[in-house]
């Protein structure tokens, strides 16, 4: 959690009897320590840009003195993290930073301190682990009620090694191995188990309970039941479904003492059948066996996606970087907790999101979500987002032991991230700075796509530099494959999936099926190739679930689609705060726009099942573009009514081929202008009586036109 005094990739432990500790990785030291109510974080949980605080009247031990067992370096200075992960994100600090133009990568990797990761077992606190220039450190600390703390070490030291301890501020110490001169505790080299570090605070305090110490509810970390129940008729409507599918909702499980909690499913992965593990923003991870929820791991901070590794271990995304956790007993809880990428700066600021994990190539790619309203914050001509530096708006890729290095830049908001069937990258990008409108890509190395804010992270540069500009860059963006126009089809789209089905979620088998956290609706999205370049179309599937969509995934026990939703932060359309829906495929094949082709003089519109062509109505088509720039968004540009020349029906009736009078790919020496959008609606023709308005239309993003011989 964010919390003033500590970096925001603090880690925070409340103990029994109300004595609880903070670990920060920027220090690898006991950073806080205090008696009282744990810690608050209604803030970060119901808002925005609020950060979290200590439990109301907690008292601190250690209140303005030096944080304990902080680590000294060789050179006689101690470990400071504040290249990736400052305590105080001041201006002074980001200025400097942004004007930094040495290779930040190269400076990160060339740490000789390192975070490795905590143990979770649940007979013990936690015990963390790091390196600091070939020494392993592994600590479990423990304060108590009376005044005392004790710090169990196992140390594998290469040479001598000296920690800090505020000795004055302390009575009755003892250890095992070393000697303490006055604030520094040094350990000679060799391997040192089972050394045990105690103390008594000379200055007392006082004990503080928000219960009794004999009305502490005991923990339940066994199963709870899962179930499905079908929506009601209300919800279904609101959905907006054809009749083939049906809505369905869960019971998402309490937390571990039996209480409702905020429960964001925003990362859902299947192991098999019968095994699958949901990630939440602020609920935990969750190990769904069977019929059965399973708590796997606590403490996270908005996680927003997951790679399953084997049955018991699993890498998950969260802002602070990619966790690995394992569970070593079977018991489906996470015993250990590996950090595994985390060389990027944050700063703890809400925008500040990680998208991902997905896999690649035997590793792990991630995308990180420029920052808001930090002090100096470098935008680069935009209104709002921005960043500190240190690699925010980069896509970065790790591989399985932590090796880290970036993949591509030029990006904004990239909530969803996703590998295709065909092993092709693809992320979509929210609307805003630079970004017309809402849009999918295709990513490849070394692509710039269209947000020069990061490019200040680029070795050599500062936000002086003019080739970083969006002048000099604006040519070199890559191209979207698809466009989601702006209020009308998506504002904030989530992750994509692919049905993989092959028939069992009915007849879209191979396409791409994406949410929108705003609009709380599904779209289905089917690319082709045209000269070389991806393009396609975006068509309604559900219009109205229960809060934001962001997480699509399609369960291989009975091929239906989970949906994963949330509404805290922003407005979603559905209303509710978060949750967790699926669709099922009934059987039948619903009457629907099934794909939309580009022709060399118009647009071939395939149905599922053949129409009834006589009188069938008209087919409206507009098309319009947007324009990227550093404003925040565009209008719909360059709007046109387009004259159909011709219609004509396959002999099957399921086919209907459209001509324009004119069908022409406009050229313009300012390619800040986007692809142009064709809506084509049917909502007055008979199909569109059949099926509604929603599910009456389809926007093709056109990049190129075949030719007439294609």
């Amino acid at each position: 959690a964010p919390i003033y005094g500590n970096s925001a990739r603090a880690i925070y432990v409340g103990l029994p009897g109300n004595v609880n500790y903070s670990f920060d990785p920027q220090s690898f030291g006991i950073s806080m320590v205090w008696n009282g109510p744990f810690v608050s974080i209604n803030g970060v949980m119901d808002g925005r840009g609020k950060i979290g605080q200590l439990g109301s009247k907690a008292i601190r031990w250690n209140e303005g003195g030096p944080e304990l067992f902080r680590p000294y370096l060789k050179n006689g200075k101690v470990v400071d993290h504040s290249i990736k992960e400052p305590k105080f994100a001041t201006g002074q600090y980001i200025q400097a930073a942004l004007n930094d133009s040495s290779d930040y990568v190269k400076k990160v990797n060339a740490l000789e301190t390192k975070f490795i990761g905590l143990s979770t077992d649940k007979e013990s606190p936690p015990q963390f682990s790091y390196e600091v220039e070939g020494n392993h450190v592994d600590i479990r600390f423990v304060p108590l009620n009376e005044n005392k703390i004790t710090a169990a070490f196992n140390l594998k030291l290469k040479h001598e090694q000296s920690f800090t301890f505020p000795s004055i501020k302390f009575k009755d110490v003892t250890f095992s191995i070393g000697e303490i001169k006055g604030d520094k505790w040094t350990l000679p080299a060799g391997d040192h188990n089972d050394v045990i570090f105690t103390a008594t605070r000379k200055s007392k305090f006082k004990k503080v309970y928000t219960a009794g110490e004999n009305d502490i509810p005991s923990e339940n970390l066994k199963g709870q039941k899962l179930e499905w129940v079908k929506a009601s008729d209300k919800e279904q409507k609101a959905a907006g479904l054809h009749s083939n599918y049906t809505l369905h909702n869960i019971n998402v499980p309490k937390d571990t003492y039996g209480r409702t909690q905020l429960f964001e499913p925003l990362a859902i992965g299947f192991f098999n059948k019968g095994i699958a593990y949901v990630s939440t923003r602020t609920a935990g991870v969750w190990k769904v066996v069977g019929d059965e929820w399973h708590l796997f791991s606590e403490g996270h901070y908005d996680s927003l996606g997951l790679v399953i590794e084997s049955e018991n271990t699993i890498v998950i995304g969260e802002k602070t970087g990619l966790t690995r956790l394992t569970d070593k007993d079977g018991d489906h809880w996470a015993d250990e907790r590996e950090n595994l990428s985390d060389q990027f700066r944050f700063c703890g600021n809400y925008h500040e999101y990680l998208h991902g994990p997905i896999s690649y190539k035997g590793g792990y790619l991630y995308n990180l979500n420029l920052t808001h309203q930090l002090p100096a914050n470098y935008k680069a001509g935009g209104m709002y987002m921005g960043t500190g530096g240190g690699l925010r708006g980069w896509m970065c890729r790790v591989d399985k032991k932590g090796n880290f290095s970036t993949f591509a830049n030029g990006f904004r908001s990239p909530a969803g991230l996703s590998l295709s069937p065909g092993a092709e990258i693809v992320y979509t990008e929210n609307q805003g700075e630079y970004v017309g409108t809402s849009k999918v890509y295709t990513v490849k190395e070394g692509g710039f796509y269209g947000n020069p804010t990061g490019l200040v992270d680029i070795p050599g540069m500062t936000p002086q530099n003019s080739e970083i500009q969006w002048e000099s860059m604006k040519d070199k963006c890559e191209l979207a494959m698809i466009l989601l126009p702006h209020n009308e089809v998506m504002n904030a789209p989530g992750n994509p999936t692919w049905d993989k089905t092959k028939g069992a979620f009915g007849p879209f088998a191979g396409q791409m099926f994406l949410g929108d956290q705003t609009q709380s609706c599904i779209y289905r999205i089917d690319t082709e190739k045209v000269k070389g370049v991806a393009q396609g179309v975006a068509i309604p599937f559900a219009d109205k679930l229960a809060s934001g969509v962001m997480r699509l995934t399609f369960s291989p026990k009975d091929n239906s689609l989970w949906v994963g939703q949330t509404g805290r932060g922003w407005r979603s359309r559905g209303g509710a705060e978060s949750s967790l829906q699926r669709i099922t495929f009934e059987g039948g094949v619903p009457n629907a726009i099934k794909t939309v082709k580009v022709t060399a003089k118009g647009f071939d519109v395939h149905f599922t099942l053949p129409q009834t062509i006589e009188n069938f109505g008209t087919i409206a088509c507009e098309s319009w573009f947007y324009n990227d720039s550093p404003n925040y968004g565009s209008k719909e540009l360059g709007k046109r009514q387009e004259a159909i020349d011709s219609t004509t029906w396959s002999a099957d009736k399921k086919t209907c081929s459209i001509a324009f009078s004119s069908f022409v790919l406009e050229s313009t020496e300012d390619n800040t202008n986007t692809s142009r959008v064709y809506r084509l609606d049917l909502k007055n023709t008979l199909f569109g009586k059949a099926v509604g308005p929603f599910l009456a239309k389809a926007y093709y993003t056109l990049n190129a036109i075949p030719n007439k011989d294609d």
